[in-house]
């Protein structure tokens, strides 16, 4: 979406976020692992709503998550439709939120450079 949603969509979306971070808080899929929610993006009709989960643990783990999750999207969207009162109950979607891997992978990074630069500082010192 290239504008920025329009205060009722962000309303619905923490809304939403917070229904199904407590849904998933009660599942008891042992393959569920640990995961976060960490979002929603609701279309501009609201008909559909894409759900964003960081897993916790391996390639293996994270992939038996978002399986556990997609078994349970039914019974996520009858919780958001049991605690929302709108004309249609969005069609709830999971998606992997990469973003939390994204930071991680360049706060690794920014370390790295600054342990080569420190690295480089020393021999620098050395050399004089």
């Amino acid at each position: 979406m290239s504008k920025s949603p329009s205060p009722r969509i962000r309303k619905v979306n923490g809304l939403i976020k917070e229904i199904v971070a407590a849904a998933v808080a009660e599942l008891t899929d042992p393959e569920l692992g640990f995961v976060t929610i960490t979002g929603v993006d609701c279309s501009p009709d609201l008909r559909r709503a894409i759900v964003f989960f960081s897993p916790l643990g391996s390639e293996k783990q994270r992939k038996a998550s978002g399986d556990a999750l997609e078994r349970a999207t039914k019974r996520v969207q009858a919780n958001v439709a049991g605690q929302v009162r709108m004309k249609f109950t969005p069609v709830i979607e999971f998606a992997v939120d990469i973003s939390v891997e994204n930071g991680m992978r360049i706060t690794r990074l920014l370390s790295e450079i600054e342990s080569q630069e420190d690295t480089e500082d020393a021999t620098d010192d050395v050399a004089r």
